[in-house]
């Protein structure tokens, strides 16, 4: 099994995998909350990719993972521009309370390109929604008013074709309610403090075809 964090690729040793999730012995340091991603050739079919992300990593090393099929994700439904958005822009929302966070994330996704909206909560967020068509959403998880999940759970009741493409960013990965709310989803995660390379990294992830 390769496990690949970030830009870089390790080969893993598979304890026990299964289609919602896997345990594994990993030869890089894992901490909760990581986004990462997994191939694997199973006895009985072709090559498989999920999506995961680290629910916790036990004293003797196996991380204990959750994830997601991508390929599943990609082809069983269109997410990415509805209607103004379809074209080679980007359009990116930044959802976080935190003014310095939006700022930088802002900051780093518009010099790659991208076109950038930020929200201070999930309820800004729903009113840009309405307005425009974005391709990925960034959003944070402790937020006042609608946070995170409540985010999430608008965007699965109205933006459906939104979900494969929702980033969190956190530093509240660890701890409940989120750890839950994050194994159920198998959105990927960007722990906070994060630097502008990982940001970028992440958002390329999400954006392969």
């Amino acid at each position: 099994m390769l496990v690949e964090v970030g830009a870089r690729r390790y080969a893993c040793q598979a304890v026990d995998i299964s289609a919602q999730g896997a345990k594994v012995s990993p030869q890089v340091a894992l901490r909760s909350g990581t986004a990462v991603r997994l191939q694997f050739v199973p006895p009985d079919g072709p090559l498989v990719r999920l999506g995961a992300v680290v629910w916790r990593v036990d004293a003797d090393g196996l991380a204990f993972l959750f994830a997601h099929n991508l390929e599943h994700d990609r082809s069983g439904q269109q997410a990415g521009p509805t209607q103004e958005a379809r074209n080679d822009v980007v359009r990116i929302l930044v959802v976080d309370d935190d003014p310095h966070v939006r700022a930088v994330a802002a900051d780093t996704l518009t010099l790659s390109g991208h076109e950038v909206d930020t929200a201070q909560d999930g309820v800004d967020a729903l009113y840009l929604l309405k307005q425009h068509a974005y391709d990925i959403i960034v959003s944070d998880l402790r937020m006042p008013i609608l946070d995170g999940p409540g985010l999430y759970r608008a965007l699965q009741r109205h933006y459906a074709a939104l979900l494969p493409r929702v980033i969190f960013v956190t530093g509240h990965a660890d701890v409940e309610p989120y750890t839950t709310f994050l194994a159920q989803t198998g959105a990927p995660v960007l722990m906070k403090p994060f630097t502008r390379n990982e940001l970028r990294l992440l958002i390329e992830w999400v954006l392969e075809p």
